[in-house]
């Protein structure tokens, strides 16, 4: 009778407990199915052989943010307007002997005018005799006189597409004429590095010369003062490391040669190299020969102090030369110490 109610009791609590599990517990608790969903979702791109890693969750509009990020500021100097400055004039009353034309575009000397009434353009009596030109070369191929290249300079304007000679530069100083607003007599023009690390200046300055009421022929011819441009270039480190820069610097160009079909030469390159005791020798290359070197890479590299250097044609001259005030080298066999 025992054995009887013990086998009912154990059929009876077996059938209770399938059916409970059958019918009545997937109703109160059903299973997790989007959970298992989203962890499926996540693990399927792993590679099921790889280990578990963890993976970020997306932030809404992570995306949208990162796509609309600002670009990195430009330098300022590309907000630097291109202007043509004109220093001194084409009137010999106002004292001064030359007119030239500066432009912010690479601080370049692009034109130079004397105003002497003896000095007029062969083509054109009416038109002052232009001494310095720009040399084109077509493709966006432009020099001045006077153009400076610094290749560390560039290289940190390389980024925006510009260079020292295709950047406007900064106008820092415009010094008008003391005795005539309308003129102006110097400039001072710069160009900072984007990261403002480096600057370069470059002045130009005219000097006037009071006109003598009855000698101005000879005071003309004499007096060489007046036909000088007064050029500085100043370099700046504005970085806490020691830099070591480098920097070309292009002579005279565009002088004019007149009467070139019976010219007994063209165009002579004359450099006065100092010797110990300060007396010049000086030193001719003609233009064939200088390109006959460059061909040839045998372009020599002077490091001997000069008084002079410069381009010598038919009828005029444009030199290069240290101001003497600040310029006093010691030498030894012509070499600076």
């Amino acid at each position: 009778m025992e054995q009887k109610r013990l086998l009912l009791f154990v059929t009876l609590s077996a059938s209770m407990l399938f059916a409970w599990q059958l019918f009545i517990n997937p109703k109160i608790a059903p299973p997790p199915a989007a959970q298992n969903a989203v962890e499926n979702d996540i693990q399927d791109p792993q590679d099921p052989d790889a280990p578990l890693v963890a993976i970020k969750p997306d932030i809404p509009g992570a995306k949208n943010a990162a796509d609309e990020q600002p670009a990195p500021p430009q330098a300022d100097l590309l907000n630097n307007p291109q202007r043509t400055i004109l220093l001194g004039s084409l009137d010999p009353e106002t004292g001064y002997f030359l007119q030239t034309k500066i432009s912010t575009t690479g601080a370049s000397l692009v034109e130079a005018h004397l105003n002497d009434p003896l000095y007029r353009d062969l083509k054109d009596p009416k038109q002052p005799l232009q001494i310095l030109g720009q040399f084109d070369a077509g493709k966006n191929f432009k020099r001045s006189s006077l153009d400076l290249d610094v290749a560390q300079l560039d290289a940190k304007l390389a980024a925006l597409n510009v260079d020292s000679h295709s950047a406007n530069w900064k106008i820092l100083d415009l010094v008008k004429d003391p005795d005539d607003p309308k003129l102006y007599q110097s400039v001072l023009l710069s160009l900072t590095a984007p990261d403002g690390s480096i600057e370069v200046q470059k002045k130009y300055d005219l000097k006037k010369y009071p006109v003598p009421p009855d000698d101005f022929r000879e005071f003309r011819d004499t007096n060489q003062s007046g036909y000088m441009v007064h050029f500085d270039i100043k370099v700046i480190n504005h970085g806490q490391a020691v830099q070591k820069l480098e920097y070309q610097l292009l002579g005279p160009i565009g002088i004019p040669l007149e009467n070139a079909e019976n010219t007994r030469k063209f165009r002579d390159l004359r450099i006065g190299f100092l010797q110990d005791d300060k007396s010049v020798e000086t030193e001719i290359f003609t233009a064939p020969d200088i390109i006959e070197n460059v061909n040839a890479q045998q372009v020599e590299k002077y490091s001997r102090a000069f008084q002079f250097a410069g381009v010598d044609i038919q009828y005029f001259a444009a030199l290069l030369t240290p101001d003497g005030k600040n310029y006093d080298p010691q030498l030894v066999n012509g070499e600076m110490q």
